[in-house]
């Protein structure tokens, strides 16, 4: 059945009601391979909330490498974890930006027509891990969008309450949709898990791709300009990355040769491109949703 994609960004009911289809970017088992032919466009059931459930009319969603993963079916496939078996597809996002439209029972801290930003982390409310400790290691803790249906792929989203957070009022909704997944982990790493902080010397395993990136640029916006091992900034080229990581861990530069230096470079112009150049200023935020905006070229202490 084809799709109309022109009538893709208009939504046929107002917020606090659902239409009874949606269209998505759909993986089906019987088609895992090469992203391009496993991602199909197709017309599916909207998805209601359940208790504690919101849905989220996207209105940008993030593009990450779990779904790479979930296309080829490699590692493993994704269709038998989650709740794949009971819907026979999968629909991929782990990063979004959105409209509450649709909040299912229990929900009271949001309401349609409020503007979020999704985080990936999924877990049951009954883990005792997601109650003042670690929800990452709660044993019910899944990636929404990779290891679960529902991703951002879509017109509408259906995610936990827990998983919103409010909208940054100076960022688009191209921005608000781009750093989640790998700004959250790598602050969840650095200053919650390894208690960073200024002066720390650290050394980044794998800085070239997009998560390791990130880990420079939290590290490096973190550190006191008269620091021991402070880099200075991070300017886009694998030269610069390597000079900043050998700074950081007392070496000379870190040198980048042959394939690696172009697929560093190339990736660090995607990662900034998809990211929007966001960084995070460790140093003056409390809470991991605190981000600005800057220049591909201002990615430095200032």
């Amino acid at each position: 059945m084809a799709i109309d994609i022109s009538a893709i960004t208009s939504v046929d009911a107002e917020p606090g009601e659902l239409p009874d289809k949606m269209t998505a970017w759909v993986i089906r088992e019987e088609r895992e391979g090469e992203p391009i032919d496993a991602f199909q466009l197709e017309e599916v059931d909207t998805p209601e909330p359940a208790a504690f459930e919101v849905v989220v009319r996207v209105m940008a969603a993030g593009v990450n490498f779990n779904n790479v993963w979930a296309a080829l079916g490699k590692p493993i496939s994704i269709f038998k974890s989650g709740d794949h078996p009971e819907f026979g597809h999968h629909i991929g996002g782990s990063d979004a930006s959105g409209i509450v439209w649709k909040v299912g029972p229990g929900v009271t801290r949001w309401k349609p027509g409020d503007e979020v930003v999704v985080h990936c982390n999924q877990a049951s409310y009954e883990d005792v891990e997601v109650h003042g400790l670690d929800p990452m290691a709660a044993p019910s803790q899944k990636i929404w969008g990779y290891e679960t249906t529902w991703g951002s792929f879509a017109q509408f989203t259906k995610v936990q309450a827990q998983q919103l957070l409010p909208k940054p009022a100076a960022l688009s909704w191209e921005e608000a949709a781009s750093y989640g997944l790998t700004y959250f982990t790598a602050y969840r790493m650095l200053l919650d898990r390894a208690k960073l902080q200024s002066g720390h010397r650290v050394l980044i395993w794998g800085a070239a791709h997009a998560a390791g990136f990130v880990f420079c640029q939290v590290r490096v916006m973190d550190a006191a300009p008269d620091a021991p091992g402070f880099a200075g900034s991070l300017n886009i080229s694998s030269a610069n990355i390597g000079i900043a990581l050998g700074s950081l861990v007392g070496g000379k530069a870190i040198e980048f040769g042959g394939v690696a230096n172009a697929a560093a470079a190339g990736t660090l112009l995607a990662v900034l491109a998809a990211a929007a150049a966001m960084t995070c200023r460790t140093g003056n935020v409390t809470q991991p949703s605190s981000y600005r905006n800057q220049s591909d070229t201002d990615i430095a202490r200032e």
